[in-house]
């Protein structure tokens, strides 16, 4: 149903000015050491920055207090709301983004321009229609991505999330109890982190290709409304202190953060995932760390297919593997290295979505931010199943691109 771009973004690409916009922040923003130069995407490559200082930062999980979080950065917000999502469903989050456009809210969307599964393309499109509808801007992001898997948004230029759920009732679900995704997310309240992706969001939104209006006659997802889950992480974590904030997004530095964060681990790697693929770099950066001696615990779904069945290789190097169990299904995408530094992004572990994906996140160097997401972790790892045996054999499911 989506028109074809690519004439589009070529036009743009000429008339649209090559600068990527930035403000200039009082706080000190450092560059990242020993940092390689990474190829430009887009109109401009992301400029990798570290910002320290006082920071204002609120840690939450999903599915417990994530559609608090959420649906209330859309209640309040009065000024400006950017959201880039790779798949828009839930019908009560597409509903608060019409109602804040109807209250002068400036509201923009930027959505993937494809998704692996056509049910997520079909409730994607009515929910940009209805958002189109309304008088909201809405963007298809560049063709130039194998995917925008990316979940951030700006409020009022002030506040700042990353995410690594989609908005859906399986990342949000309305009702905390609900056995849906295991999520963590970030709202950094800070006005120069703010400015920082939000530059990141116009600079997509100008390769990307407007919206236009195509009717389109179906279904939201109605959000979670029950479920047995016990919630213990209802309350977010906020803290006001020293930290080092450096922002992620592949395909432009999201590999040479993310070993970094790895490499330099001296005591302890904790690593949950949705899935690790054995094409991922990133696998052998964490092979390399426990044989140096780092104590390394993964925790993922049960492998459903012999290209993510990684288990055996993990525990021939002599780390640590968890079967995650108790909720509907692990979709994080988190490290933490030696309980001080903690990154939280969309970013799977999959070659394709380290370099060919949009996708955003962030890394957080302050340790009470660690020692509340390992409290999350820990309680995960505890209610996880080990793996009986030394390796599983799973016959390849019907291949699909991996994000």
């Amino acid at each position: 149903m989506r028109l074809n771009k690519h004439s589009i973004f070529l036009i743009l690409m000429l008339l649209v000015p090559s600068t990527f916009l930035l403000i200039k922040p009082e706080k000190v923003i450092a560059d990242i050491p020993n940092i390689d130069d990474k190829p430009s995407y887009g109109i401009d490559a992301i400029t990798t920055q570290t910002f320290k200082g006082v920071s204002n930062v609120t840690c939450f999980v999903g599915p417990d207090a994530a559609y608090k979080v959420i649906y209330n950065s859309l209640a309040k917000c009065s000024v400006s709301f950017y959201l880039e999502v790779y798949t828009l469903s839930s019908e009560p989050l597409v509903n608060g983004l019409i109602a804040a456009h109807g209250r002068g809210v400036d509201v923009q969307v930027s959505l993937s321009h494809d998704r692996v599964n056509s049910y997520e393309d079909d409730y994607t499109e009515e929910a940009a229609y209805r958002l189109d509808q309304a008088g909201i801007l809405v963007t298809w992001c560049s063709s130039g991505f194998a995917f925008t898997h990316a979940k951030f948004w700006i409020v009022d230029h002030e506040v700042s999330f990353v995410y690594s759920g989609n908005w859906a009732p399986s990342s949000i679900p309305q009702y905390e109890g609900a056995r849906k995704n295991r999520e963590l997310g970030y709202a950094f309240n800070d006005t120069t982190i703010a400015a920082y992706y939000e530059g990141v969001f116009f600079d997509d939104q100008a390769i990307g290709n407007p919206y236009v209006g195509i009717p389109h006659l179906g279904n939201l997802q109605a959000n979670e409304t029950g479920g047995t889950y016990t919630h213990p992480f209802d309350e977010p974590f906020t803290t006001v202190e020293y930290m080092e904030v450096t922002p992620i997004f592949a395909p432009d530095n999201s590999y040479t953060l993310l070993k970094s964060l790895i490499d330099n681990a001296t005591a302890t790697l904790d690593i949950s995932q949705q899935y690790i693929s054995f094409d991922c770099e990133l696998l052998n950066d964490t092979k390399a760390a426990a044989q140096r001696g780092v104590s390394v615990r993964v925790l993922i779904p049960e492998p459903d297919s012999s290209s993510h069945n990684v288990t055996q290789e993990l525990l021939s190097n002599n780390i640590q593997v968890r079967f995650f169990d108790g909720l509907g299904h692990n979709h994080n995408k988190y490290i933490s290295a030696d309980g001080k530094i903690t990154a939280v992004s969309s970013i799977n572990w999959s070659n394709n979505s380290v370099d060919n994906n949009r996708e955003a996140g962030a890394i957080v160097n302050c340790t009470s931010v660690a020692t509340y997401f390992k409290t999350v972790f820990d309680y995960d790892w505890d209610n996880s199943e080990i793996p009986e045996g030394s390796t599983h054999q799973f016959g390849l499911l019907i291949q699909k691109q991996v994000m």
